[in-house]
């Protein structure tokens, strides 16, 4: 089996939704690494994932990724619980709130070595949110590869600004989020 056509980085992360109306879904299989492989793979491309994922990750969610045909061998385990996340979506945004005592988002976020050698010639990679100075590293890890785009978890402000240069000048596409727009 080649190099996948598109690696994506980021966090499986279980997620406890509460939507406007009120109506929570808990335990939910997430992180937006999960639905972007989704999405790729709806399109045909080949999947590659690189991740860590706690013990309390839905079995059947990892299952149902493989049966998709998308390529876990770059999803670390953790070896106790992951990480978990309140999604609360409001009037016109969503906030994410991590979970007290679950591990820290760096905790559960990929580090360069977790890329399996097998990725390396992969046509593109895209790093899903996680926070800041994790992307950062990545992306100057990856940045002699072909195709490299971010999807954004912390806000482009003044505080972050000097970062976000830095790590901009190893992607070659920016995709941030209406919430992240809005926001700035």
């Amino acid at each position: 089996m080649g190099a996948p056509d598109l690696v994506i980085l980021g966090n499986l992360l279980v997620d406890d939704i509460v939507l406007r109306d009120g109506t929570t879904l808990i335990g939910e299989p997430g992180g937006a690494l999960l639905h972007a492989a989704l999405a790729a793979r709806l399109w045909g491309a080949g999947v590659g994932l690189v991740s860590v994922v706690g013990t309390d990750y839905p079995a059947a969610a990892l299952g149902a990724l493989a049966a998709r045909g998308v390529d876990l061998a770059g999803v670390r385990r953790l070896g106790r619980p992951g990480g978990r996340a309140w999604l609360l979506y409001e009037r016109d945004t969503r906030r994410v709130i991590h979970h007290l005592g679950c591990p820290s988002h760096d905790d559960v976020s990929p580090l360069p070595e977790d890329v399996p050698t097998a990725f390396h010639g992969s046509k593109a990679f895209h790093l899903a949110p996680m926070p800041l100075e994790r992307q950062h590293l990545l992306a100057r890890s990856l940045a002699d590869r072909p195709f490299l785009s971010l999807d954004p978890f912390e806000l482009l402000c003044d505080d972050t600004l000097a970062t976000w240069s830095q790590v901009l000048a190893h992607v070659d596409a920016f995709f941030p989020s209406r919430d992240e727009i809005l926001t700035t």
